[in-house]
């Protein structure tokens, strides 16, 4: 057994993870609601006593180091030695190769500009984002494009036609016989960008009823075929600045939304455990003031673990020394959705025990 291995083991996996995502007990295994896509209904993302995880819906998986450098948003490495330092497991090994290297983002963004321009936005998707507040400009800014499923070879043809480099791109993979394609859900594709506007990575909504609805746009574990890694979505950020406000909320689409209504840059992280995934982006334009707008569910166990994670990330930007702010609303869950409707939306000092006091800001 290799000295990996044996450190992975000696990991009480449910401890560790448990500080980070909600965990239920469902025989020899927890299982949880996966933070790297909207997992709704049951949840899909399964632990095991071994230290193994797995997404059954996005496909995401690993060890508990694994789980944990993407939860925190840290090298495998960072990970593996923040564990055997909290665990008291003694020195960790080096981090293993990964399977595949990610490609550069500027690679990953003449790709992705690419596909996008290959698959133009369909008159159905049009028409649900327009409803969802966005104007024609709004959505030429953000840049969507429509799947229509398969493999893409063709279109995978046309962007190795133009020199475009494939590998290491996260939704493309190679055959046995050296051909490159692509494969997902039909749907809706969401570009994800950084400070720069650069796409660091797209997701799918997918058309199909019943399922998961949101999905990242990758090929780990397939040939040459990379995981985009959850990375924070940039939106409106041709704004963003010491002098700015910046909000943070869950979810690409949704920041686009909300960046459109507002007029104002917002970060989109693909969950509330993935708060980690917004700071490099936050040091990147150091902002006015800091205003966190997750979600407000109505479950009280998602509510609690909504909580855990404010807190963390309001610290996280109190030792950054920025002011922060919380946005707090009635009637909808997000905020994409209270401003589409036209509501309101109250901005107060950040305090994780008071409940929502007097108004201290409108938007």
């Amino acid at each position: 057994m290799s000295t990996w291995a044996i450190l992975r083991a000696q990991v009480d996996v449910a401890r560790v993870v448990g500080v980070r995502l909600p965990l239920k007990s469902e025989g020899r295994h927890w299982i949880a609601r996966c933070p790297f896509h909207e997992d709704g209904g049951r949840p899909n993302l399964v632990l095991y006593p071994d230290g193994g995880f797995k997404c059954f819906a996005c496909g995401a998986h690993g060890d508990v180091f694994d789980l944990v450098a993407k939860l925190d948003g840290v090298s495998l490495g960072e990970a593996t030695r923040l564990v055997a330092r909290t665990e008291h497991l003694g020195p960790a090994p080096a981090a293993p190769a990964p399977s595949a290297s990610l490609a550069s983002v500027d690679q990953r963004d003449a790709v992705y500009r690419a596909l996008l321009a290959a698959c133009p936005l369909s008159a159905p998707h049009r028409a649900q984002l327009m409803a969802r507040g966005l104007s024609p400009a709004a959505l030429r800014t953000a840049g969507y494009g429509s799947w229509g499923g398969g493999f893409g070879r063709d279109i995978t043809a046309q962007l190795l036609d133009r020199g475009l480099s494939l590998a290491g791109v996260p939704g493309f993979a190679q055959d046995t016989a050296g051909g490159w394609w692509i494969r997902a859900m039909p749907g809706l594709l969401i570009p994800v960008r950084d400070p720069a506007g650069r796409i660091q990575g797209c997701q799918i909504r997918a058309d199909e009823a019943g399922t998961r609805r949101y999905r990242w746009l990758s090929s780990a574990g397939k040939p040459a075929g990379p995981s985009p890694g959850s990375p924070a979505h940039c939106a409106g950020f041709h704004d963003a600045g010491p002098d700015r406000w910046l909000w943070v909320t869950e979810g690409p689409l949704k920041a686009d939304v909300a960046s459109a209504l507002l007029g104002a840059p917002v970060i989109g992280v693909t969950g509330v455990t993935a708060w980690r995934r917004a700071l490099p982006a936050i040091r990147a334009v150091r902002p006015g003031v800091m205003i966190l707008a997750f979600d407000q569910d109505a479950d009280p166990t998602t509510r609690a673990a909504v909580s855990r994670n404010l807190a963390g990330l309001a610290d996280a930007l109190a030792r950054l020394e920025l002011p922060v702010l919380t946005a707090q609303w009635q009637g909808a869950k997000g905020l994409d959705d209270v401003l589409a409707g036209g509501g309101t939306v109250v901005v107060r000092a950040w305090s994780p025990e008071a409940p929502l006091g007097p108004e201290e800001g409108r938007r």
